[in-house]
């Protein structure tokens, strides 16, 4: 842009059209339209027409790469850093993630998740400890001696603007003592309250989810005017407890995010005998199957399969495990040898396809299938588009 300035007396606003035009998808013709203007410049300005041609050009093959190269070096200094900070600061390294949200990447349960794989200890929002947004408190136990505060702020029903009034209220007049002690100092709505009751934010005051949700609706009624100890319902009846399952369930409607469970894990046994093959278990057979490393010659190329083997004579893949069966190393029934399929991920673990829906049992399978409408045309003489029509097929 400089250049353009000093040797072709362009306008800051000419010349910002410049930088426009080299960063363009279709740059070589946006540039050509400003070539005449950049040679009348250069004329203007007492350059022959060799040495100006010789500039354009310069410029103009810069604009080829200039772009790109720019965008790398700006996402390879985004991708270190970041790489060092999850490497060294993992619960830092998600509270920032968190603060960002949403970004449009990754969900918060994903992101949570990466960091108790990494030894980050997840706590659930507090209504006298927890900001408006995630923070860090001091963990013995945990990665970096530091464990991971969810904020109020992602709670559902409150944003920003309530969540900062709640900290802000705590840290002018004290801790809040109870459920109704909050309700008096701040205006919640009533869904407010109960969101904030299903998170768990309510737990230090002694009661259990249940008890929270049944005296937040009656609380949220009171008023900072109102005479105390008036509301009725504060004190809730003797409840059956939350089992883990419905606290993961009320974590992930309330704040989206399961500090200490995953949703799956409740479906282990299930899905197990089902004969589902968790990720842990794919990756262990990738490795014991080498890539098919066992079935190739030592130059690399596919060894040929010996006469009369099944591989020779059938082109059948093998069955799908079932619960009793793992992949293994060319052995993925459980009775029989099979041949070792070949190297291929999708082609290794895919299902075998059926003839029927009756062979199907005990599974689902979703298939898009495109079927072109009759040959009929439209009211504008054009053929009829094509149409996805998604089946599922079911035992």
């Amino acid at each position: 842009m400089q250049m353009a300035v000093d040797v072709a007396s362009f306008s800051p606003a000419e010349a910002d059209q410049l930088r426009r035009a080299m960063g363009a998808k279709h740059s070589s013709a946006k540039m050509k339209a400003l070539m005449a203007r950049f040679f009348a410049g250069c004329e203007a300005n007492g350059l022959d027409r060799e040495l100006a041609t010789r500039i354009f050009e310069q410029i103009h093959a810069f604009s080829g790469y200039g772009f790109p190269e720019a965008h790398s070096m700006s996402f390879a200094l985004l991708v270190y850093a970041s790489a060092w900070f999850k490497r060294y600061y993992p619960a830092a390294f998600c509270a920032g993630l968190l603060r960002a949200q949403p970004m449009g990447f990754y969900s918060p349960q994903s992101l949570v998740a990466d960091a108790r794989r990494h030894g980050v200890h997840v706590r659930e929002p507090d209504i006298n400890t927890s900001l408006a947004n995630a923070t860090l408190e001091p963990d013995p136990e945990g990665t970096g001696g530091v464990a991971l505060r969810l904020g109020l702020a992602g709670i559902r029903h409150l944003g920003d603007t309530v969540a900062e009034a709640i900290v802000a209220e705590r840290d002018a007049n004290g801790p809040y003592t109870s459920i109704g002690d909050l309700t008096g100092r701040v205006q919640l709505k009533k869904d407010a309250a109960e969101a904030l009751a299903t998170a768990g934010a309510f737990s230090r005051f002694g009661g259990d989810r249940r008890q929270d949700l049944w005296a937040a609706g009656t609380a949220a009624a009171t008023r900072a005017g109102h005479l105390p100890g008036l509301a009725p319902g504060l004190d809730a009846p003797a409840l059956p407890g939350m089992t883990r399952l419905e606290v993961t369930a009320a974590d992930l409607w309330s704040t989206g995010v399961s500090p200490d469970s995953h949703p799956v894990q409740y479906l282990r046994e299930l899905l197990t005998a089902r004969g589902a093959i968790t990720v842990a278990e794919l990756m262990r057979a990738e490795a014991a199957r080498g890539c098919g490393s066992a079935a190739r010659s030592p130059t690399g190329s596919a060894r040929p399969p010996p006469a009369g083997s099944p591989s020779s004579t059938s082109k059948t893949r093998p069955a799908w495990p079932t619960s009793s069966s793992r992949p293994g190393c060319g052995n993925v029934t459980g009775s029989s040898p099979a041949p070792a399929p070949p190297c291929s991920f999708a082609a290794r673990f895919r299902r075998p396809k059926a003839s029927s829906p009756s062979s199907l049992t005990g599974s689902r399978r979703l298939t898009c299938r495109w079927r072109p409408r009759p040959r009929a045309t439209s009211g504008d003489g054009q053929p009829a588009r094509r149409r996805c029509r998604v089946s599922r097929l079911m035992s």
